[in-house]
C-alpha cells in the first residue's frame, strides 16, 4: 500500500526553511538570546548567549534550567532561590522584566555583571514562556566605578581645600560652595543657594564681572 506524500513534503520544506532562517537571524545578533518555558527550562539559545556563558555550542543549554545554570547566586555570593528570581516571578505574573544590577555565572564558575530583559510569550491567554535577552556590562560597570572614584577624589579636594570654591549655573546662581568659601564670605550653604554671584559683588564691578562670565560661555 503506497501513499503520495508530495503535499506533506512540499509543506515541510517551507517550514524547514523558516526554522533555518530564524536560526540564522538568532546567531547573527550581537545580543545574547535564549527562550525558556514557564519553569525556566531552555528551549533555544543563540551563539552569543552560549559564548557569554562559556559554552561552545548553544545545544549545551537546551533542556537545562537556566536559573540553576547561570543565575543561581547573587552578586554577594549568597544563594539565589528561583522563587526570588525576577525572571521566574515575571513568568508567573506574565510580566516583562528589566534589570541591570545582577550577575550571570559562566560554565567555569566566574561571573559577570549583566543587563537583561525578559519578555513573556502568550498564547490564548496563557504564558508559554519567555524570551530573555542579555548583554555583558562589565565595561560599563568599570567606567561607572572609575567615575565614582574620580568624583570622590574631586569631592575630597573640593571640601578640604583652603581656597574658596563655588559652583554656579549659567545665570550665576550658586549651586554649591565649599567650607572655605562660606567662611570667607560669612554665608551658609543654604544662604548661598538663594543668591547669585552678582548679589555678593560690589555694584561698581557687577557689569564688568558679568561680561567676563558671559565671555567664558560664548
Amino acid at each position: 500500500m503506497a501513499h503520495d506524500i508530495t503535499d506533506r513534503k512540499s509543506a515541510e520544506q517551507p517550514l524547514s526553511h523558516s526554522e533555518e532562517l530564524v536560526r540564522l537571524i538568532l546567531d547573527s545578533t550581537a545580543e545574547a538570546i535564549f527562550g525558556c518555558d514557564p519553569e525556566g527550562t531552555c528551549l533555544f539559545s543563540n551563539r552569543a548567549a552560549a559564548r557569554l556563558l562559556g559554552y561552545d555550542d548553544p545545544a549545551e543549554l537546551v533542556g537545562k534550567n537556566m536559573h540553576a545554570l547561570e543565575h543561581h547566586t547573587r552578586v554577594d555570593g549568597t544563594p539565589y532561590p528561583i522563587e526570588e528570581c525576577p525572571i521566574y516571578i515575571g513568568f508567573q505574573k506574565g510580566q516583562g522584566v528589566h534589570r541591570d544590577d545582577e550577575v550571570y555565572w559562566r560554565k567555569d564558575g566566574t561571573s559577570f555583571p549583566v543587563e537583561f530583559w525578559s519578555h513573556p510569550i502568550f498564547r490564548d491567554g496563557r504564558t508559554l514562556g519567555a524570551v530573555i535577552t542579555f548583554i555583558d556590562i562589565t565595561e560599563r560597570k568599570q567606567a561607572e566605578e572609575a567615575l565614582r572614584k574620580s568624583e570622590e577624589r574631586w569631592r575630597s579636594v573640593y571640601e578640604n581645600s583652603a581656597i574658596g570654591v563655588a559652583l554656579t549655573d549659567l545665570n550665576g546662581r550658586f549651586l554649591a560652595t565649599n567650607s572655605a568659601y562660606q567662611k570667607m564670605l560669612g554665608y551658609t550653604e543654604e544662604e548661598f543657594r538663594k543668591l547669585t554671584f552678582l548679589d555678593i559683588t560690589h555694584e561698581d564691578h557687577r557689569e564688568y564681572n558679568w561680561d567676563l562670565i558671559t565671555e567664558l560661555f560664548e
